[in-house]
C-alpha cells in the first residue's frame, strides 16, 4: 500500500456513523480549503438595535400578561362586590336609592316611548296598548321615586307603602305585559312578553328582595 492510499479517508461502511469515518475532520486535507476561509471571514456582527427589539417585545408581552391580570382581578373583584351587595341587609338609604334609581329609568323609558311612538306613525290598529305605554311609564316613574322619596323621609310607614307599591309594580307589569301581547299584532307578542313583563317582574322582585332583608334585620335587631 502506497502512501496516498494510507492517508486517503477509507468508505464509511453501512450503518459505521460519520463521526468514526473521521474523528477529526479539520485534520482532514479536503475541508482545508473550506475551514481557511471560514476563519479568514470576519465575524457577523449583530444589528445594533438587536438586543433593544428584542427587550422591547419581552417588554410588551410582559405589559400585556400584567394588563390581562389586572383587568380579571378588578373583574372578580367587582363581582364579589356585586354578589356581596346583592346578598347584604341594605339600609334604607339603599333601598331608596333603588327605587329613585327605578323611578328614573321608568322616566326615561316613558320619554323614549312617546317620542319613539311619534316616528313609526301610523301605528297599526291593533297597537292601541302601545300608545298607552308612554303614559304608563310615567306613571310608574312617579310612583317608584314617590316611593324612594318617602323612604328616605319616613322608614317605618314608607316601609310598608314599598311593600304594597312594589306588589302592585309586580301584578301590573305581569297584566300590561299579557294585555300587551295578547291585545297587539302577533308580531308584537313576545316583545311584549320580554320587555314589559320579564323585565319589570325581575326589577319588582329584586327591590322585594331588598325590602325583606331590611325587614328581617329590623325585625332580628
Amino acid at each position: 500500500m502506497d502512501e496516498k492510499s494510507a492517508k486517503r479517508p477509507s468508505e464509511p461502511v453501512d450503518g459505521e456513523q460519520p463521526s468514526e469515518v473521521a474523528d477529526d475532520f479539520e485534520s482532514d486535507p479536503q475541508f482545508a480549503p473550506i475551514i481557511e476561509q471560514l476563519r479568514a471571514d470576519p465575524a457577523a456582527e449583530p444589528h445594533p438595535a438587536f438586543t433593544q427589539q428584542v427587550m422591547a417585545v419581552v417588554t410588551e408581552m410582559q405589559d400585556a400578561k400584567t394588563g390581562s391580570a389586572l383587568f380579571w382581578q378588578q373583574v372578580r373583584k367587582r363581582a364579589k362586590a356585586t354578589v356581596a351587595y346583592l346578598t347584604d341587609t341594605p339600609s334604607a338609604a339603599d333601598i331608596a336609592l333603588c327605587f329613585l334609581l327605578a323611578g328614573f329609568f321608568y322616566f326615561m323609558l316613558g320619554i323614549i316611548f312617546f317620542f319613539g311612538l311619534k316616528s313609526i306613525e301610523p301605528l297599526p290598529t291593533t297597537a292601541h296598548w302601545l300608545r298607552l305605554q308612554p303614559q304608563i311609564a310615567m306613571l310608574t316613574a312617579g310612583v317608584l321615586g314617590t316611593l324612594g322619596v318617602l323612604l328616605l323621609l319616613d322608614g317605618g310607614l314608607a316601609m310598608r307603602l314599598a311593600r304594597i307599591g312594589t306588589l302592585a309594580f309586580i301584578a301590573f307589569s305581569v297584566f300590561n305585559g299579557t294585555w300587551f301581547g295578547l291585545a297587539g299584532a302577533v308580531s308584537y307578542r313576545l316583545f311584549g312578553l320580554l320587555c314589559f313583563t320579564l323585565a319589570p317582574v325581575l326589577l319588582g322582585l329584586f327591590l322585594a328582595a331588598s325590602l325583606q332583608r331590611f325587614r328581617s334585620r329590623a325585625t332580628a335587631g
